[in-house]
């Protein structure tokens, strides 16, 4: 198209210049010995790209540039190593089969993940993760809006790499690093773009002191909140090393290692332990966390319970660390409660790997509806497993009478429970089930308005590859 164009200048100067001094004749009839040629080649692209089928130069330089196009998106390159396009119809029909492949992909990706959640399900007991997504809201939004939060950065997920929009500072290094593993791991096919922030409630502008809330269109982070009127689309992802990667390893690490509790370690007097540190948010919990009318305002969910302790003869509870609450051989603690810190408590993840009967306080409540199931902080496992089968759950309120009923339950169901929790746990915390739960996590999240934004980003030149490794800590 760009040859046939020069055409026409080509003539008048042929026209304008003509002279009869035979190299000028002959310079002009090499002139139109090419316009001739060009014309000829342009009529035959336009053969080829119309016609029913392509030149095999012509599809094959195509299929080599389309694949460019994939790699190294035309936004994230330099002038000098953009991909040459031909023009828009003669690049169309690679463009559309190329779609149609990627759907086909991602189709059979999801039906394979799916289909490993299915066997769980049969296997484990375990909640498939499309019984449990909440149905992204239908709002309308622009990147712009995603780069004006107050998140850390926003996040671009293209061709198996994770791609950042500002260069901030990040609380936790280590989060990214594994979101950047995560990211890696996933089909090429998938992208999604979101508002992302390390640090442990997400703080996008959100006032862990006053616990009001800034309205951030789409996110990523590591755990949902308990934000029960909140309408923003949220994807929760295994982006956190304590549920991911180290817990993989610790799965690896232990397959043989730890002793299963037994019966008689339940028919002593029933006793659940707690150790950790002094973390939370008060004025946090006391507005968003479900079911603690017996706290006080100023009181963290830990200060609660060890107040309450004193008067619970079932509880062994206390600030600091004890060497064998989380053991790497031998018997663990029969019982082992999980309590939010500043925000999901990491401790359940060691409580069900090692086959401890897991108390959960708060967390996610099956039996409520809705977004009322956000009882406290919960991060992507919870939901997966069933109370009553895998773990127990109460929440503050109800903690007394719930270990009053452990106490008075037969040492074969809390063993039988104890077990089932560790089996689901070790199914879970595999590279299988961790990039399996994503796949099928983003395609939820991904509504065709979010594949608008996606497109917005892509063809923006405001990001550029995520090295975690630049980053130091920085928690305000």
């Amino acid at each position: 198209r760009k040859l046939l164009s020069c055409s026409k200048p080509l003539h008048i100067f042929m026209t304008m210049r003509m002279h009869t001094s035979a190299p000028v004749v002959m310079f002009h009839m090499f002139l139109a010995s090419c316009i001739s040629l060009c014309q000829a080649l342009y009529v035959q692209l336009e053969v080829n790209t119309h016609g029913e089928t392509e030149a095999p130069f012509q599809e094959g330089e195509g299929e080599r540039q389309e694949r460019d196009t994939e790699e190294f998106p035309p936004s994230f390159l330099s002038a000098s190593r953009r991909p040459l396009v031909m023009g828009a119809q003669s690049a169309s029909p690679v463009k559309e089969r190329r779609e149609r492949e990627k759907k086909e992909r991602d189709t059979e990706e999801e039906k394979e993940c799916s289909a490993h959640f299915d066997s769980l399900k049969t296997e484990l007991g375990i909640r498939h993760p499309k019984e449990v997504f909440e149905k992204p809201p239908d709002t309308s939004y622009t990147l712009s809006d995603l780069l004006a939060s107050k998140c850390e950065t926003v996040v671009l997920l293209k061709n198996k790499s994770l791609w950042i929009a500002q260069n901030g500072s990040f609380c936790h290094p280590g989060v990214l690093q594994e979101t950047e593993r995560l990211m890696s791991q996933l089909p090429a096919s998938m992208s999604f773009v979101a508002a992302y922030s390390t640090s442990d409630l997400s703080d996008c502008g959100n006032d862990t002191n006053t616990g009001q809330f800034h309205w951030v269109p789409a996110t990523l982070h590591e755990s949902q909140f308990p934000e029960r009127f909140s309408s923003h689309s949220h994807l929760m992802l295994p982006v956190h090393y304590y549920v991911a990667s180290q817990a993989v390893h610790r799965v690896a690490r232990e397959q043989d290692a730890i002793a299963r509790l037994e019966i008689k370690h339940f028919q002593t007097p029933f006793r659940c332990m707690w150790r950790g540190q002094a973390s939370g948010h008060a004025s946090w919990q006391s507005k968003f966390h479900a079911n603690r009318s017996r706290c006080l305002q100023s009181e963290t969910d830990r200060q609660c319970v060890l107040r309450l302790a004193s008067g619970i003869q079932e509880l062994d509870v206390k600030f600091g660390r004890v060497p064998n609450i989380v053991v790497d051989s031998g018997d663990p603690p029969a019982c082992l409660l999980a309590l939010d810190g500043y925000g999901f408590p990491g401790l359940m993840t060691n409580s069900l790997i090692q086959g401890s009967l897991t108390l959960r306080v708060g967390g996610y409540n099956h039996k409520a509806i809705g977004t009322l199931r956000r009882a406290s902080e919960y991060t992507w496992f919870e939901p997966l497993l069933v109370e009553g089968i895998h773990y127990i759950r109460t929440d503050v309120d109800g903690l007394q009478s719930t270990l009053v009923e452990l106490r008075n339950t037969s040492a074969t169901e809390l063993l039988k429970v104890a077990e089932a929790g560790r089996k689901a746990a070790r199914a879970l915390f595999s590279n299988k089930s961790i990039v399996c739960y994503s796949v099928l996590a983003i395609n939820s999240f991904v509504t065709q308005h979010q594949k608008a934004v996606i497109s917005e980003a892509i063809q923006s030149h405001k990001f550029y590859p995520s090295q975690s490794s630049l980053y130091q800590s920085h928690c305000v």
